[in-house]
């Protein structure tokens, strides 16, 4: 044995051993990106493997009976053994191996590091959050809170992970991956974790990790990037401690697509660990699971796509991803997570088209919401979508209080489950809690523009037009939206400031001649006009702008609630009774709203009138109000 271990020496078999698995190892490295980027299915890299293993012995055999030499490659039994040619061929060897050697740790630091670089791209205008809470408290406006402190417990935030595929379709891929580890940590008790629209909001941006941990108020950060090729997938993560700017965890997955749950439970419970020493014992030894949702991976891939739509908002995002969620239910109908998401895209569409008729789409998204908690009755985002659906479209308050209860028992800090119930609270006329409920929402998630706009209109209602400006100011900011602007401008009229709202509505106008979305910029100005004669008491320049939204609503394209309401001045009761009925058997969710009809008889005490508002859910509504109003709710 001693003499064949010095043979094997001699001949350099250990050292073309080495070569060969550390030059293999860079051939797979090098195979893996390169058909990455040709779209080469997952096959493709294990032939390769194959063919390298196969290729190890016989490249051991060919070491034992060759040898290079000068002139050469000679058989080792027709070299002189006097000259030492295998001890030149060993320090060659030794150089070359080195040599790679370096190059793979150079492509091992690369791997790790330079992923979160590439992420690059126009850096969005983001408001600091220390700088609106300094602004606000100037102005009398609250400030999110937690805003300009830091956080008290141990909080993350999840960034958008980079699309590294070759193909920009996989947006959706990687925004899916970021978007189940939120969920899974957001389940870890004493974790707070930054809500999915606000962390989303810097993607694609190259501002540094400390500036964008400060603006979501997180102590801690989690990136990384997803390249999907066929049916392989990496995932590079790491965990950022933004107290020193210093990586406390990362890791590079390298998986089979159908392993694609495993690998993200395997990332949160990572992280978990990672944050151990600031959380609680039992806290600690929680685990972050990802559940797989299906079994179905084109089911899944559906999914995301269309969940990657819906998140975007606007109708035709929402259209687009309800007919790819149709499609994910086709392939897997026990999809549960498809479908609650299907059913609020369904309870969404009416509050961004301009029709006003819900009662279809609530009808189906109620069936979808059934047949889910039918199979899991504590399924809060199901239960929250279902309270959404009885407030805004069934009128039926009780329903919707006991499940936006059940809701917000089991996800007590969800951003949206809070946004949700605020606006129900706003609805009954409980103000002072829809305060509280819409302030929480934003404090989990402060750079999702739509509950600076909740609270605007909340302080219109209460008629603090100075706060509502700042809200209105902030919605801007984080997204200047055709609806922030609304916002602005009724704020503007309210405080009597005249020119100010001309302005902005002007603003408007100039928007509608570039842009595509004539319809929905077209009734926005025509109500903020409307909005603008009403409160200057010109009712001759209103009337042709009602008699416009008085004919859309006719027509289905517009809220014949909102025409409604500018029917009673131009015409009186008998003007607007039609409009209402209609608004009323469309389920319009505009007729509910307390800016427009608050208490009926505070805008006349006609017996038609005061007996329209005594339709089923109507009169429940009224009641409700009136004695929230009684108890000091609306203060």
């Amino acid at each position: 044995m001693p003499k064949l271990i010095e043979e094997l020496r001699r001949r350099n078999v250990a050292r073309v051993c080495a070569l060969y698995l550390v030059a293999g190892w860079l051939l797979l490295q090098i195979a893996d990106v390169l058909f990455g980027l040709l779209d080469v299915p997952g096959w493709g890299l294990r032939l390769v493997l194959g063919i390298l293993i196969l290729g190890f012995p016989l490249a051991l055999i060919f070491s034992w009976v060759y040898e290079m030499t000068p002139e050469g490659l000679k058989r080792e039994s027709d070299i002189d053994r006097s000259v030492p040619v295998a001890a030149d061929t060993g320090r060659k060897l030794n150089l070359v191996i080195a040599g790679l050697l370096a190059i793979a740790v150079l492509m091992l630091a690369l791997d790790r590091y330079v992923p979160n670089q590439l992420d690059s791209g126009p850096e969005p205008a983001r408001p600091a959050t220390a700088e609106f809470a300094e602004s606000a408290a100037e102005s009398g406006a609250p400030a999110p809170a937690g805003a300009g402190a830091g956080a008290q417990e141990s909080s993350i935030a999840v960034l958008p992970f980079v699309n590294m595929s070759r193909d920009p379709d996989n947006e959706y891929f990687s925004d899916g991956i970021s978007e189940e580890l939120l969920n899974s940590l957001a389940n870890i008790r004493g974790l707070r974790v930054a809500s999915r629209t606000s962390s989303f909001s810097f993607k694609g941006s190259n501002q540094p990790i400390p500036a964008i941990a400060g603006q979501l108020g997180v102590d801690h950060v989690l990136e990384g990037s997803v390249r999907k090729a066929g049916n392989r997938v990496r995932i590079t993560a790491q965990l950022i401690d933004v107290s020193s700017d210093s990586h406390l965890w990362s890791a590079t997955y390298d998986r089979e697509l159908e392993d694609i749950f495993a690998v993200q439970s395997e990332i949160a419970n990572s992280i978990v660990s990672a944050l151990r020493v600031a959380l609680d014992t039992a806290e600690a030894n929680a685990l972050a699971v990802v559940n797989s949702p299906t079994q179905n991976l084109d089911a899944y891939s559906l999914f995301l796509q269309g969940r990657y739509y819906i998140a975007r908002r606007g109708l035709e995002n929402l259209q687009r991803g309800a007919a790819l969620l149709e499609q994910a239910l086709e392939t897997d109908p026990l999809f549960d997570d498809a479908r609650v998401t299907l059913a609020k895209a369904y309870a969404l569409i009416p509050r961004y088209s301009n029709a006003a008729d819900s009662r279809e789409l609530a009808a189906r998204a109620n069936r979808h919401l059934g047949e889910v908690l039918e199979r899991d009755p504590d399924n809060a985002a199901a239960l929250n979508v279902s309270a959404f659906i009885a407030t805004m479209y069934q009128f039926d308050w009780e329903k919707a209080r006991r499940l936006y209860a059940k809701a917000l028992q089991l996800r007590p800090d969800d951003a949206e489950i809070n946004n949700f119930y605020g606006d129900f609270l706003h609805t009954i006329g409980d103000y002072e809690q829809s305060e509280i409920a819409e302030r929480k929402a934003m404090a989990v998630d402060m750079l999702a523009e739509v509950h600076a706009r909740d609270l605007g209109e909340l302080m219109l209602v209460l008629d603090r037009p100075q706060q509502a400006k700042e809200f209105a100011l902030r919605a801007l900011e984080l997204d200047p939206s055709v609806e922030g602007q609304y916002l602005l401008i009724r704020a503007h009229i309210i405080d009597g400031d005249f020119e100010a709202a001309r302005t902005v509505i002007e603003e408007l106008e100039a928007k509608r001649g570039s842009a595509a979305e004539a319809p929905e910029l077209a009734n926005m100005i025509m109500m903020s006009w409307a909005t603008f004669h009403l409160a200057r008491g010109d009712i001759e320049s209103l009337t042709p702008y009602y008699v416009v939204m008085r004919d859309k609503a006719v027509d289905n394209q517009l809220s014949p609630a909102t025409a409604a309401h500018y029917a009673m001045e131009v015409g009186g009761v008998r003007e607007a009774l039609p409009l209402l009925e209609e608004a009323y058997r469309q389920r319009d969710s505009q007729l509910t709203w307390p800016l427009f009809f608050l208490l009926p008889e505070t805008r006349s005490t006609d017996p038609a009138w005061l007996e329209f508002w005594h339709k089923p859910g109507l009169r429940e509504l009224i009641e409700i109000r009136r004695r929230t109003l009684q108890q000091g709710g609306a203060t």
